[in-house]
């Protein structure tokens, strides 16, 4: 059974509150099995596991 889409974009928004710091323009990136990263301002968040090819500066989000 899934969860209620509520609960799920609820949770989702709670994980990216943490992840992104909009006044610092800094990101904290978590994969499985690895130590978070933190990127700045002026690097570039790329997410090949699930979009190939798609890259964006921190700044830009």
């Amino acid at each position: 059974m899934l969860p209620n889409s509520n609960l799920l974009v609820s949770r989702i928004w709670d994980f990216c509150k943490r992840s992104i710091d909009p006044d610092q323009l800094r990101v904290t990136v978590y994969r499985l099995n690895q130590a978070p990263v933190v990127l700045q301002n002026g690097d570039m968040l790329t997410l090949p596991g699930l979009l190939p090819g798609w890259e964006m500066t921190i700044s830009e989000l």
